[in-house]
């Protein structure tokens, strides 16, 4: 998806980005039954109503590139802080390095 990826604290945090050259890649996984699955996802991420504002994360609906070729749109948790201070992974891949 386009974005920036970052090292936040053990763990990574993407954000949008408008740039062609910048990248995040992952999994992507199709989901059934999903309203039961993103609510616990929400409540693992802390962005429900559950948990005091602002959230670390928001779950969004964003267009993804498949490396197949082709595109869907998919739920994605953007990271909702500031990044200015945290490490940018330049290849877009958490695992990867």
């Amino acid at each position: 998806m386009p974005g920036k990826l970052y090292e936040v604290c053990g763990y990574p945090g993407a954000i949008e980005s408008t740039d062609a050259n910048h990248n995040v890649f992952g999994e992507l996984y199709k989901i059934l039954d999903q309203q039961p699955l993103l609510e616990r996802l929400d409540e693992y991420e802390e962005c429900s109503d559950r948990f005091p504002l602002p959230h670390e994360y928001s779950r969004k609906q964003r267009s993804i590139e498949l490396v197949s070729g082709g595109s869907v749109v998919a739920w994605v948790y953007l990271y909702n802080h500031d990044v200015s201070t945290l490490q940018q992974i330049i290849s877009g891949d958490y695992l990867g390095g």
